[in-house]
């Protein structure tokens, strides 16, 4: 009379809105049963039906004298789980010896094949052996994919006494409860729309994770501070004027700004180009040939002779007044040598003029004098000297004629 009463009440709970998550997906066992021959398969523990709880094909058995025992259904992604259901082996007998291979039993709800990395629902730790129950009603409101059954018999430790010396898992049907696309005691109120795959809390309604561009608990805010995709997590490119970009694909709206390209506008200029889209090409006229800076087109190392301008692309003029101190101070320089070599070459004219002046001076006062007139005269006089006294006017006269 206790389990009919016990199966009319969890029979009960099936038409408030939930859903049996469980109800025909994968299943996996640690130990299968070796015989192929008896339908004891780990699918059996889902297939709906649970009329036999015997060796009738409708319960799960596993192998016998294993110390360890592990069943798991997959429900093929992560659901809000509201609870358990689970219904074992009797063989159709009340207060069954199969109460002492289910003693001590663990249930896990996990997102990965493993119990280690799932959360406890349940562990049976009930000493007295006529307060253990082969159905089980286990509330665990909480999100994940796998439920695993498990149970152990260690080497060494202490178990009560009506415990058995294997571990088994003789599971006739497990049910995981929760709601599909809808939450609420009786699951009557929808997930939210931006709700991944429509998946929410059962008791919340607040979404499993977002839909791209979304988020918030129930994704109903849109991607801001120029971030997108899923969960807001991906940064924004260089858009346009500095759009931010669809909050779902990132893409931008009114094309690139300067320096990026593509259609999230993240991938840089290719080489030679520069500009909003890339559209520009670096000046020819750049030192190093055709490579500037992807932003403002500036040439890398600057402009080759007689070119100007933040791209090069100006002709540098020849005449025009000196437009920095450099070029000034170079101007400076040359009127000054220019000065000292023409004041130079001044003073040296005049002192060449000089010595010119004075070497002629010098040649005149320096050349021999004509003295033949005055050494006639003299030797004229020096042979009047010279001649005797004693001669007479008539033989000077002759010797002079």
């Amino acid at each position: 009379m206790h389990h009919l009463t016990l199966i009319i009440l969890l029979n009960s709970l099936h038409v408030n809105g939930l859903v049996n998550l469980a109800l025909h997906q994968p299943t996996w066992e640690q130990y299968p049963w070796p015989d192929k021959g008896n339908d004891f398969g780990s699918e059996n523990a889902v297939d709906g039906m649970y009329t036999d709880r015997g060796t009738g094909g409708q319960c799960t058995i596993s192998d016998d004298g294993k110390y360890t025992a592990t069943w798991r259904v997959d429900l093929e992604r992560v659901v809000s789980v509201s609870h358990i259901d689970i219904y074992y082996r009797t063989d159709n007998q009340n207060n069954s010896q199969y109460l002492e291979r289910m003693a001590g039993f663990f249930v896990y709800v996990s997102n990965t094949t493993s119990k280690d990395d799932g959360y406890l629902c349940y562990h049976d730790e009930l000493t007295n052996r006529f307060m253990l129950s082969e159905d089980q009603h286990i509330n665990c409101t909480i999100l994940g994919r796998y439920v695993i059954y498990y149970n152990e018999r260690r080497q060494g430790a202490m178990y009560p006494s009506f415990y058995s010396k294997h571990a088994f898992n003789e599971l006739c049907e497990v049910e995981v409860y929760g709601c599909k696309g809808i939450y609420g005691d009786d699951c009557i109120y929808p997930c939210p729309a931006h709700c991944k795959d429509r998946r929410c809390d059962t008791n919340t309604g607040h979404c499993l994770s977002c839909s791209s561009g979304f988020k918030g608990l129930e994704c109903h805010i849109v991607c801001n501070n120029k971030t997108y995709g899923p969960a807001c997590a991906l940064k924004c490119g260089n858009c346009s004027n500095g759009e931010t970009c669809h909050h779902i694909n990132g893409t931008c709206l009114h094309g690139c700004a300067e320096g990026a390209l593509g259609d999230t506008c993240q991938e840089g200029c290719q080489s030679g180009y520069y500009g909003r889209n890339c559209s520009h090409r670096c000046s020819e006229n750049c030192i190093v040939t055709s490579q500037c800076d992807r932003f403002t087109g500036q040439c890398d190392g600057g402009c080759k002779p007689g070119w100007t301008g933040s791209t090069c692309n100006q002709i540098r003029a020849t005449n025009t007044q000196p437009s920095s101190c450099t070029e000034s101070y170079t101007i400076v320089i040359v009127v000054v040598s220019v000065l000292i070599v023409v004041t130079g070459s001044l003073i040296n004219f005049v002192i060449w003029k000089r010595n010119v002046a004075k070497l002629s001076r010098m040649s005149r006062e320096n050349m021999p004098q004509p003295t033949y007139k005055t050494e006639d005269k003299e030797h004229q006089y020096t042979e009047l000297e010279e001649v005797d006294k004693s001669k007479t006017y008539e033989e000077i006269h002759r010797y002079s004629n």
